[in-house]
């Protein structure tokens, strides 16, 4: 059985901002949270991710929503490609 990925649409948006170069105290509350209050719902979404880094959390969601790199402002060609071929952490 295949795990969900990320079913809440605040997360969606998140990985989003944060692909379009934004910083988590500035998407917080436009995702409607606190940055304070909910740092660990965002360190959630990188778990779920499998990343451990925000360049990691870039890459896997372009990687997971089928992008190369030059598709996806943010994120550098050949963070994703590593992604895509297996040598950074795994892609389920």
């Amino acid at each position: 059985m295949q795990q969900t990925f990320l079913p809440e649409p605040w997360e969606h948006q998140f990985l989003a901002l944060l692909c379009q170069g934004m910083g988590v105290p500035d998407i917080a509350p436009i995702v409607g949270k606190s940055y304070n209050k909910d740092r660990a719902q965002f360190a959630a979404i990188y778990r779920k991710l499998g990343a451990k880094t925000r360049e990691q959390a870039v890459a896997l969601y372009a990687y997971r929503l089928g992008l190369r790199g030059d598709q996806f402002p943010g994120t550098e060609v050949a963070e994703v490609e590593s992604f895509r071929l297996g040598r950074l952490g795994t892609c389920q």
